[in-house]
């Protein structure tokens, strides 16, 4: 078991690794509009699968780019979240979308 938590913990180190790098006294840019999308395997980011395991290479909380301290790189982004892996957002409709109305 101790593996596995290893191999989680291990998961999103690109994000902690940014995170962990800003200075105190980063703020977000203030006229900048941030989008950010998640998934989880469980329908709901909140289910004990999904919190734990995420999309079985970053959960939630890392994909939105907050810290275990309860820092948030984007507290006023809009959010989408899905359910399924990881690479299922890569042709996902819904992304597709969302993507055309941010950019549009």
């Amino acid at each position: 078991m101790a593996g596995l938590g290893r191999v989680l913990d291990q998961r999103a180190a690109g994000v902690d690794d940014l995170i962990e790098g800003l200075d105190e006294d980063f703020a977000p840019l203030p006229h900048a509009r941030y989008r950010l999308v998640s998934a989880t395997l469980t329908a709901s980011p909140r289910h004990p699968v999904g919190a734990y395991l995420g999309d079985l290479l970053v959960r939630q909380p890392s994909a939105y780019g907050r810290d275990d301290r309860g820092r948030d790189l984007f507290p006023a982004g809009e959010v989408l979240h899905l359910r399924g892996h990881h690479f299922d957002l890569l042709n996902d409709a819904t992304v597709a979308s969302a993507l055309t109305r941010w950019l549009g």
